[in-house]
């Protein structure tokens, strides 16, 4: 299924993945991107929250350490102490990475860090949903 898929590609991104047109529940999948600064931002997700969840963020010049103490740090004010998982490590993109949760008992998230030359990127998805996985194992690195 995930073949059929179209690709996300953008020139200023070396990271690319799949993703479907539309929900198992019939959605149609929104994909907004923003540019903050230097970085760049893509969001996919639906009008209803609960099929798919996942923003892949492109920022340069960031190690995977420097990303996770400057997340932690936000993430902590918004959820409260102890909301943060130390970073284990993972893979992405069949390349080593770092990963961590955060989140409350509402809200559950995963992020997954990815130094690419000069480059982090670091994608977060909703761990419950099977769809983000397929989508994260569609990514691949563009030489």
């Amino acid at each position: 299924m995930s073949d059929e898929w179209p690709e996300l590609r953008r020139a200023d991104l070396r990271l690319s993945f799949r993703h479907p047109a539309m929900t198992p529940g019939g959605q149609l999948v929104e994909i907004a991107e923003e540019f903050p600064g230097d970085a760049h931002r893509v969001h996919v997700t639906a009008p209803v929250p609960g099929e798919i969840y996942l923003e892949l963020f492109r920022m340069p010049g960031l190690s995977a350490a420097d990303e996770y103490t400057r997340h932690r740090s936000y993430l902590e004010g918004r959820f409260g102490p102890g909301s943060v998982g130390e970073p284990v490590e993972s893979d992405l993109a069949g390349r080593p990475a770092r990963s961590y949760v955060f989140g409350s008992d509402d809200l559950r998230r995963e992020a997954r860090s990815l130094e690419v030359d000069e480059d982090l990127y670091r994608v977060i998805i909703d761990p419950r949903i099977p769809l983000n996985h397929e989508i994260v194992a569609t990514m691949r690195v563009d030489d």
